[in-house]
């Protein structure tokens, strides 16, 4: 799995994941991932459009950003996840917590509305 810093700036982190979100890729990428989400204290769009796989792990660090951020008021979105991703997501009742949206202006705005 690896992580890319699209845009990080005094109003947003964006970010991108790409590959399978199973144990081994979690490992390589979680440090890295609440550094530059949960640890920035700013609304977040992470790109999921190359996340193919999700497993429990994966969803636990996806989940303890959002709970982080949401404790210091900002939002996390997952954006274009592939709909094997987003319907485990759905299953687990996880879009009541993460806004899920198609596109990254769609992401934009509905976290930093207030």
């Amino acid at each position: 799995m690896e992580l890319k810093v699209i845009r990080a700036d005094d109003e947003v982190s964006h970010i991108a994941l790409i590959g399978r979100m199973d144990h081994n890729g979690v490992s390589v990428v979680e440090l890295k991932f609440l550094a530059s989400t949960a640890s920035r204290h700013k609304p977040t769009i992470v790109d999921m459009s190359e996340v193919t796989f999700v497993v429990s792990l994966g969803i636990r660090m996806l989940l303890g950003a959002a709970k982080s951020l949401q404790a210091q008021g900002c939002k996390i979105a997952l954006v274009k996840t592939q709909p094997l991703v987003a319907e485990t997501l759905r299953l687990a009742k996880l879009d009541q917590i993460f806004v899920l949206a198609d596109t990254e202006e769609e992401a934009l705005e509905k976290i930093l509305a207030k």
